[in-house]
């Protein structure tokens, strides 16, 4: 049974610790690991989300991240104004405020709610719970962009990918290692899709033009992967109505020289859940 999202009361409503600001973010349940770094100060950078995603005891750096439009902006920015941040075994939660063109006080405030379960050994799911709220006195149009990469490994030009569910919310990413990606949105307010060899839409992201993703790239590879969805949604003032979710799995297969070492991990971890 999937473990559940600990998600806070209304979410965009919760009530979060006075803990100092984390300059990067650790999620750990039992064997597997989630760390990204530059969670803030990178709102015209490339860099932010950076990290690792390991479980088997096999690790794959990952850039995992949102990045927002809204009202008459002319581009988008990432998340990066952080004010307040929890981290606390295998959940955490960030909350940003930011601005928008047209507003001189901030106009939105964003909380990301993440949780790294282990499945199994080998097998870990990270899901990323996000909100936006509006802090103006109008309507504000908002797209955000929730973007994916990963190195499978060291060898991310071994990949291929494709793309399904009836609302073209799955994206299924195999490295030639055996090793799996699996990447959910949720619908709700879903417009668009997209993969492509790295960097080129994460450097969409990051110029100086408004982009929207094209529904392209499916099936793609063998090649680097990255991936995006986009979704959209106009949020009443004083309201924070929109609430979604991007959900990773990654089954990874271990090296030969690995598997004696993992088969040893497997008896262990299945009497901890026994425990448990």
């Amino acid at each position: 049974m999937r473990h559940p999202l600990r998600t806070c009361v209304a979410m965009l409503g919760c009530a979060l610790s006075s803990w100092a600001l984390a300059a990067d973010l650790e999620l750990v349940d039992f064997d597997s690991r989630y760390s990204i770094n530059g969670l803030s100060g990178g709102r015209l950078g490339s860099d932010a989300g950076l990290g690792t995603f390991e479980t088997g005891g096999l690790a794959s750096t990952s850039q995992t991240w949102f990045w927002f439009r809204a009202g008459d902006d002319s581009r988008e920015y990432a998340l990066s104004n952080l004010t307040s941040s929890t981290v606390s075994g295998n959940t955490a939660t960030l909350e940003y405020t930011e601005t928008v063109a047209g507003f001189s006080e901030p106009a939105i405030k964003a909380t990301l709610q993440y949780e790294l379960f282990e499945i199994a050994p080998g097998r870990a799911e990270l899901t990323i719970a996000f909100g936006f709220q509006n802090l103006t006195g109008t309507s504000l149009p908002i797209q955000v962009f929730g973007y994916m990469g990963m190195d499978f490994l060291g060898t991310p030009g071994d990949s291929t990918a494709e793309v399904s569910g009836t609302d073209s919310n799955v994206m299924t990413v195999d490295h030639v290692s055996g090793s799996k990606l699996t990447a959910t949105a949720s619908n709700r307010g879903l417009a668009a899709y997209q993969m492509q060899s790295a960097f080129g839409l994460r450097d969409r992201l990051t110029d100086e033009f408004a982009d929207g993703l094209d529904n392209s790239g499916s099936p793609f590879g063998p090649g680097a992967w990255t991936g995006a969805f986009q979704w959209g949604s106009v949020v009443p003032p004083g309201d924070g109505v929109f609430v979604g979710f991007l959900r990773q799995e990654l089954e990874a297969v271990p090296e030969p020289a690995s598997v004696v070492a993992l088969g040893i991990g497997l008896v262990a971890g299945v009497l901890r859940r026994r425990r448990r």
